[in-house]
């Protein structure tokens, strides 16, 4: 009898009451009583629970298997009953191998469900993993295999795991519940599934989710522009969704700035930026970054950066990659550094665009980001060709894109950063033909807004590179004319450098340039600063003050070297008539430009310092190398000391000349 109650108590653990051990021993609540108290002054027992964790391990192991198993499910039946917490019961059915019915099966699914949102993802994918297999339910099988394709693309992102073609599996027979049909789509637009993807794009558009609906269409209207427009009618028809409500939920939230920022083209409307940046900041400060609300904040952060609230959008969205590194989410630290690297090419800071750009290339093999690869990879590029780095942009070009990239707003950035790297590698025509297929894109599917990619700029930069100036100033005017104010975004500033550049008259051209450089500098932009001062340098030349001319390119090289520009501040360095012409290493410096160069890393001390930058702890970059953390502290000790700095979160910096 005592051992009988000796391993009911073992079982029940933290839950074990006398009330309860008598209940699943079948004892009488006396007898339970009296043998608690015998096994108390045996020393094993201290108000019905185990003194120790290992006494009662050593219990539960000499234990025969199948009474352990039913004393197990009888535990969670009679915790069930009781109205225990579902996390509670769910373990006690993990022990057993069963859920018990499909009580049990609910009962496993919401407590994954707790495990997930706690950040406790092995428990969620066990207690999934046991509903799955003992659900007799195809409907909840469905919303199972659901969720588990969507936490795994979270940690190990695959179009060839089981879990990814049962779901494929599942939406093709029509199951998946509709308030997973939104989420479902944009893991197949993420693996460019074409095939998939119109599958759960057709369920979601006869859906009863008003508010995933809504959310989804904003959504795709905005990231796959060129799929969203073959579904046109049917979003026409749930346009009368846009009044009702769902403001509340994340989704719904998002799917509301979306519409604000101006880049629904189909409301024919432009919301005031400080309206649209308010709605950002409350979806922002109310939802908690999880599974299900990252999206909606990666949305709402890109609000902010599009109507130029940059320093705001990178403190947010730095605190947000500060959240997903203390859960250890890789999915989330590859969007959210994605994010911000495109943040920091908007505000002309060069070198942590690729920084961050790198490091959420880094987190994934770019085959299983899909299309999440296109906007980092455009990043790089874009950073990597004005710092001079034409080797490095050449190869993220090289790297192969899912068919779908045409069609996405991040495959419009791809092609102007590409545009870019033409223009630097002395392919003008080739350029050309980007910018343009940009701006075609662009007019078809009904987006053209210039905060988004001022194609008209980059076609007249290519025509001025080609010497084509009335071509060049045609083009920057249109720029303007589209945008409004050339002060309501920073392409304006671009516009009118174009403009002055392009001017036949030097002394229009000064006028124009000084009044870009006040918009560049307004925003704090640098880069273009650098630029806007190159091209005020050249038409004070041609009017013949060479004093002013030498004034504006010394201050151009001086942004162009503050942001990494090297072929600019090279150039600068020239019109000033400079005799010390800034190096790639002077003008590329890190965070202290006496460093020295990184190539005398060793392979070992290089490995460990790429991992560190990646945001990894040294326990676990010891796991991942197969080395002590002993050896790993002191690789990165030499590598602070070969990179001049004294930070690790100046790794990323240091080690792009790598």
């Amino acid at each position: 009898m005592d051992r009988l109650v000796l391993q009911t108590a073992a079982v029940l653990a933290d839950e074990g009451t006398p009330s309860r051990v008598a209940e699943m021993a079948g004892m009488d609540p006396g007898q339970v009583v009296g043998s608690l108290s015998r096994l108390r002054e045996a020393g094993l027992l201290e108000t019905g629970r185990f003194r120790d964790s290992p006494s009662r391990w050593r219990v539960l192991t000499a234990m025969p298997r199948e009474r352990k198993r039913a004393l197990h499910v009888r535990a969670a039946q009679l915790l069930h009953r009781d109205r225990a917490g579902v996390a509670v019961v769910a373990r006690h059915l993990e022990a057993a191998g069963t859920a018990d019915g499909d009580w049990g099966v609910q009962v496993l699914f919401e407590a994954a469900g707790e495990a997930i949102f706690d950040n406790r993802f092995g428990a969620g994918n066990r207690y999934l993993g046991l509903a799955y297999r003992e659900s007799s339910s195809e409907s909840m099988r469905a919303e199972i295999v659901a969720v588990q394709a969507l936490v795994e693309w979270q940690f190990a992102p695959s179009a060839s795991s089981r879990n990814y073609r049962r779901l494929k599996s599942v939406v093709r027979a029509g199951q998946v519940p509709d308030h997973y049909r939104a989420a479902v789509a944009r893991l197949f637009l993420w693996y460019g599934d074409a095939a998939a993807t119109k599958d759960a794009l057709d369920l979601l558009m006869h859906s009863g989710a008003e508010a995933q609906q809504r959310f989804a269409w904003s959504w795709l209207r905005y990231f796959v522009p060129g799929v969203h427009a073959r579904y046109a009618d049917a979003g026409r028809r749930r346009a009368a969704l846009a009044n009702r409500g769902a403001a509340g939920t994340a989704a719904g939230g998002a799917a509301e700035l979306l519409a604000d920022t101006g880049q629904d083209a189909g409301s024919g409307q432009r919301t005031d930026p400080a309206l649209a940046g308010d709605a950002a900041l409350r979806t922002l400060r109310t939802h908690r970054l999880s599974g299900s609300a990252l999206v909606p904040l990666v949305n709402a952060v890109g609000v902010l950066g599009y109507h130029e609230r940059l320093d705001e959008a990178e403190a947010w969205c730095g605190a947000l990659i500060a959240q997903a590194d203390a859960r250890g989410v890789p999915m989330w630290r590859s969007m959210l550094r994605a994010l911000r690297s495109s943040l920091r090419l908007r505000s002309g800071d060069l070198r942590g665009a690729l920084a961050d750009a790198r490091s959420s290339l880094g987190v994934f093999p770019v085959s299983a980001l899909g299309t999440g690869a296109i906007g980092p990879i455009a990043t790089s590029v874009r950073a990597a060709t004005a710092m001079g780095r034409c080797e490095q942009a050449a190869v993220q070009l090289a790297h192969p894109l899912p068919d779908i990239w045409p069609e996405t707003m991040h495959g419009l950035l791809y092609r102007q950063a590409r545009g870019h790297f033409r223009l630097a590698a002395g392919r003008p025509e080739e350029a050309l033909a980007d910018f343009r297929d940009c701006g075609a894109r662009m007019l078809r599917w009904g987006i053209d807004r210039p905060g988004l990619v001022a194609w008209r700029n980059d076609v007249a930069q290519a025509h001025l590179v080609l010497g084509d100036r009335r071509r060049a100033r045609r083009f920057a005017a249109r720029h303007l004319a589209v945008l409004g104010p050339a002060d309501a975004h920073v392409s304006g500033a671009a516009s009118l450098r174009l403009l002055g550049a392009a001017a036949d008259d030097p002394s229009a051209a000064v006028v124009l340039l000084e009044r870009s450089l006040s918009i560049a500098a307004a925003r704090g932009n640098a880069y273009e600063q650098a630029l806007t001062q190159e091209a005020l340098a050249a038409a004070h030349e041609r009017a013949g003050d060479r004093v002013r001319s030498m004034m504006a390119a010394r201050k151009g090289n001086r942004l162009a070297r503050e942001c990494g520009a090297a072929p600019l501040a090279e150039r600068l360095a020239a019109l000033a008539g400079d005799d010390a012409r800034p190096g790639a290493a002077d003008a590329d410096a890190g965070p202290d430009p006496g460093r020295p160069a990184p190539d005398r890393l060793t392979s070992a001390e290089r490995r460990v310092a790429e991992c560190a930058a990646e945001g990894l702890r040294n326990r676990d970059i010891a796991a991942r190398l197969d080395v002590t953390v002993s050896t790993v502290e002191q690789h990165l000790t030499k590598a602070y000391r070969k990179l001049g700095i004294n930070r690790r979160e100046d790794l990323s910096y240091a080690l792009i000349d790598a």
